[in-house]
């Protein structure tokens, strides 16, 4: 559960399974997937996904990291 609110996604899918599987409930399964979701809302920023874009796009880390950087 820490570590799925930590932002972990396998942690995540072990939680689901174990809820798909019965061994945890609607609630703790509920828990994980809010406190997951806050920790990726904390993490994303501007820089972040433009980043993720242009690696997305077929950027090398060179071309990026001038774009990003100067």
């Amino acid at each position: 559960m820490i570590s799925a609110g930590a932002g972990d996604d396998e942690s995540l899918s072990e939680i689901r399974e174990c809820f798909m599987d019965g061994c945890a409930t609607k609630n703790d399964f509920e828990k994980a997937l809010r406190a997951h979701k806050d920790a990726a809302d904390k993490m994303r920023s501007e820089q972040r996904e433009e980043v993720a874009a242009l690696l997305a796009a077929g950027l090398r880390h060179a071309d990026w990291s001038h774009a990003c950087f100067g």
